[in-house]
């Protein structure tokens, strides 16, 4: 703030981030981050350090450039690398970084890449030795980390493509709406050519001897062209009878339920109305919500609502 009620301007926030900023390169030990975290190495560092060693590579250095401090540094290359933990993955750390690798840009330094150690972690045994001898060509030759992309993420990227083809849906399974037309004309024409007789058992079996299609395969083409087969054979009955069966079935239980619900003793215009009609007709309080609303809509605008 500036005088009493009033705000800085941008140009003194500009002046006042400029000057802090040099103070900072001037007096380095100052960086509120090292003042107000220990100075112990993290797990992650100790680990790369080992690694190193292991390695021969451990000419590499933790070195504080003005207000900034690199994990591990080549001053006579003028390479480093950054091991980075989740708040990394923060939209304002990820700005502070992008400030930081610029900044240090300039001065001639460049980052050959940054290990972000969660994702290292998520790594099998074969994936970490590969990633790690990428890290150590990229040392060795001044390069960049080419980024490492796991069996786990490159099979969760081909589903995302395939998502985004509308192929699949969200778990990743093929559904029967999305499907390419030519693939359903192609299977519904190969089971129609097959000339098997539909309204005898065990007509599915002899599709898929026939056609080499899969058991699912002739399932969904048969849900897809519901019309071709309304005489086939199922459990008994044709695919028509069968139908027909579970929706008469279906109209007469309803019928029963609403019956029961108009002729019991519950207050459907006071509080408490829906917990008594799922007790009554023992199903879950949406589950009576919703069949009343789909089956009794009239009766339900009546009944009593918060």
């Amino acid at each position: 703030m500036g005088t009493y009620g009033s705000k800085h301007t941008e140009e003194t926030k500009r002046k006042i981030s400029e000057a802090r900023k040099k103070y900072l390169n001037e007096h380095p030990d100052k960086v509120p981050f090292k003042l107000n975290h220990s100075s112990k190495e993290s797990y992650p560092e100790k680990y790369f350090k080992a690694w190193l060693k292991k390695e021969k590579i451990f000419e590499a250095q933790e070195l504080q450039i003005d207000r900034y401090t690199l994990d591990f540094a080549w001053p006579d290359k003028k390479i480093y690398l950054e091991i980075d933990g989740s708040q990394h993955k923060l939209a304002w750390m990820q700005e502070h970084d992008r400030v930081r690798t610029e900044y240090l840009s300039n001065l001639g330094w460049k980052c050959i890449g940054r290990v972000y150690w969660p994702d290292y972690q998520a790594l099998n045994r074969k994936e970490k030795h590969s990633y790690l001898l990428a890290i150590k060509d990229a040392i060795i030759n001044s390069a960049f980390i080419e980024k490492f992309i796991s069996k786990r993420e490159q099979k969760q990227l081909e589903k995302e493509a395939l998502i985004e083809q509308g192929r699949v849906n969200s778990l990743g399974r093929a559904t029967i709406s999305v499907l390419d037309p030519e693939i359903w004309a192609k299977r519904l024409n190969l089971i129609l050519d097959s000339k098997v007789d539909f309204s005898k058992q065990g007509w599915q079996e002899a599709v898929q001897n026939t056609t080499g299609l899969t058991r699912g395969q002739v399932r969904d083409t048969i849900k897809h062209y519901p019309n071709y087969f309304d005489n086939a054979f199922i459990r008994g009955k044709t695919k028509r009878e069968t139908d027909n069966s579970f929706k008469i079935q279906a109209n007469i239980a309803n019928k029963e339920r609403e019956q029961i619900i108009l002729k019991c003793n519950i207050n459907f215009n006071a509080p408490g109305w829906l917990a008594d009609l799922s007790r009554l007709l023992n199903v879950s309080h949406q589950s009576a919500k919703k069949w009343l609303i789909r089956h009794m809509p009239d009766f339900y605008k009546n009944c009593y609502k918060k």
